[in-house]
Parts: structure tokens; sequence; C-alpha cells
């Protein structure tokens, strides 16, 4: 019994030991999308008055090449409003911070039963809001950091499998 009480100390110290790690090594992750994320936000600031002057500038140049009527610059001004709204990424923005702070919470609450599974929603929730994001830009520097996030997503997705 005395062996078996020892083999058992042994495995929960291990247990904690690779909680731990396993508990930086998220945290690591986090602050990596946390920075991706940012950086996302820096990258895209102002792109919905370049796109509307974009689009604007296209509409007029393509109306003025089939020889129509020049349209009335209201209409066009509420079409590219609705345009630049579809793009716009603030709200998937505020849902991901949300999560990240969620995520945060379990990280640094005791561990429970069942965090694995709330930690393995969250990662699916922080995915699913950053190909949004990914979907809704036109920026290739942007794009190209969504990417990046998405890949910092998964490294999350597969240490958060390790997580009871």
């Amino acid at each position: 019994m005395e062996c078996v009480g020892q083999a058992l100390d042994a495995l929960l110290m291990m247990r904690v030991t690779e909680g731990a790690a396993l508990e930086t090594v998220l945290a690591g992750l986090l602050d990596t999308f946390e920075a991706q994320v940012a950086a996302l936000r820096e990258e895209l600031a102002g792109e919905g008055d370049r796109l509307a002057a974009k689009l604007c500038e296209r509409v007029t140049a393509i109306i003025s090449r089939a020889g129509g009527e020049p349209l009335d610059p209201s209409r066009i001004v509420q079409e590219v409003a609705v345009l630049v709204q579809k793009a716009d990424i603030a709200e998937e923005l505020d849902r991901i911070a949300s999560h990240l702070q969620q995520m945060r919470g379990v990280l640094a609450a005791p561990a429970k039963s069942g965090d694995g599974k709330t930690l393995d929603f969250l990662c699916q929730e922080l995915f699913r809001e950053i190909a949004t994001v990914g979907s809704k830009i036109s920026s290739h520097r942007g794009s190209g950091i969504a990417v990046e996030a998405k890949g910092t997503v998964e490294r999350i997705r597969e240490q958060v499998q390790n997580v009871e």
C-alpha cells in the first residue's frame, strides 16, 4: 500500500507540474493571439473610410465608362455605406476580446472538471470569429495577420486537447 501511495503521489505531482506547464504555454499562445488581434485592429483602423472612397471612385468610373448618367451622390453614399457596414469587423473583434477574457478566467481559476470542454468551446468561437474577420477584410496585410491568427488558434486548440 505504501508503494501505491507513493505512486499516486508522484502521479499527482506530475499532473500538477504538467498542468502548470500547459497553463504557461496556453497563456503565451493567448498573448500571441491577442497581439495579432491588436495588429489587425491597428491595421484596419480607418479601413471603412478607405473602402468607401475606393468604392465611390469605382462606381463613378464604371458609370463614366458605360456612358451612363451620373447617379445621385446620395444614392452612391447609401450603397457604399451598406457595403462598408458589411465589411465592419468591430463586433467580431469585441467578441474575440470577450472569449480571450473568458479563457484567461478559466486558466486563472482553480482547476475543475469540464475546463477542457469550456476551453475547447471557446477555441471554436475564437476560430469562427477570426475566420469571419478574414473573410470580411480586403487588406493584404490584414489578411496575412488573420491567417497567422488562425494558425495561433489552431495551436491553442491543440494544447487545449490536453486539458481535462
